[in-house]
């Protein structure tokens, strides 16, 4: 996964932007992936709230309104509906997270 999962997520978003996609079988070919694994991509989008739609008549995908989709640091302070102990709980791995160390 790593950075390769990102810069196709921003190469997704560029297209969906541009509404230059073209069918699930032509943008899938572009993105050098599999109609499957592009499915996969959209979903991911779709679960962080990109509002993907797709046009039949243009046979592309959009953006239902004017946006990006970004994964980057932002700055200040944010209230969740869950903390970060909620979160390392859920997943069953909140162990010492000290300087240097990560989640098992």
């Amino acid at each position: 996964m790593g950075r390769n999962f990102i810069y196709k997520l921003q190469r997704i978003d560029c297209f969906i932007a541009r509404r230059a996609t073209g069918t699930p079988a032509v943008f899938a070919e572009r993105m050098e992936m599999s109609e499957t694994t592009l499915f996969e991509y959209l979903a991911i989008m779709k679960d962080f709230g990109a509002p993907i739609r797709y046009e039949r008549y243009r046979k592309s995908y959009y953006y239902a309104y004017e946006g990006r989709f970004r994964i980057s640091f932002m700055e200040g302070v944010f209230p969740d509906a869950f903390t970060d102990a909620d979160m390392l709980n859920e997943q069953g791995n909140a162990g010492d997270l000290s300087p240097g160390k990560e989640a098992l």
